[in-house]
């Protein structure tokens, strides 16, 4: 659905649709975005998918919660992983 891979999602209980990215990242652990998270919900492609599926909830404002995830070094035998709202 999205021009970079994501893991879309929902939990139980809650009226969201989670998109979750990982971006890669810079040895200093800077995340690059080459587009604002919510930019391709506008496409005219994208809307047409989702219109006929079950994440046509997509659609509707303030129903998407961006999250963003990538690694960083912390020593030689260590990285760490994180995940963060995007927004």
């Amino acid at each position: 659905m999205f021009s970079d891979d994501a893991l879309i999602f929902k939990r139980e209980n809650l009226d969201s649709v989670f998109v979750l990215r990982f971006r890669p990242s810079a040895a200093d652990g800077t995340l690059y975005r080459a587009m604002d998270p919510a930019s391709e919900l506008s496409g005219e492609g994208f809307r047409s998918r989702v219109e006929k599926s079950k994440w046509n909830q997509m659609l509707e404002p303030g129903k998407v919660v961006y999250l963003v995830g990538g690694t960083q070094p912390i020593s030689a035998q260590q990285t760490l992983l994180f995940i963060v709202r995007e927004g």
